[in-house]
């Protein structure tokens, strides 16, 4: 499955799920975060590819985040993990578990305290879930 390919699939499953497109970027929001995934091509091929999952906290935002790359909150996967391309199903999968996970700001907030976000976590976000949770914020 080339490329395109799979984001004409991703596209009908995401968009039952309640996501919008725009290229290789699919968002969605609520509860006062956006939760984004994308593709992200390779510069040394066509035929590598990266998984991009984000969550942005909408406070720090004037306008909708559409991209995972400008999320607070992010992880990004290789397509193809033990030696197999991840297909649609399987990325469906894995954007389910990420909402599982951090698909609130409770959970964000949770998984902030407990040490949980991932290493592609922003300081500045860490620290706003974290002193949130204690009912304040400060620089």
């Amino acid at each position: 499955m080339n490329l395109d390919e799979l984001a004409s699939e991703l596209s009908h499953m995401l968009k039952a799920q309640g996501y919008k497109k725009q290229k290789f970027n699919w968002f969605r929001s609520n509860d006062g975060i956006t939760i984004a995934f994308t593709i992200q091509k390779s510069c040394y091929s066509t035929q590598i590819w990266y998984y991009c999952f984000g969550v942005s906290i909408n406070a720090f935002h004037e306008k909708e985040i559409r991209s995972a790359h400008s999320c607070e909150i992010q992880e990004r996967f290789d397509s193809v993990i033990g030696g197999k391309v991840l297909g649609a199903r399987e990325i469906l999968y894995i954007l389910k578990m990420w909402e599982k996970r951090f698909g609130t700001m409770e959970k964000l907030r949770s998984s902030a305290i407990k040490g949980e976000l991932p290493r592609g976590s922003s300081v500045y976000a860490i620290k706003f879930l974290t002193s949130q949770s204690r009912g304040r914020f400060s620089d």
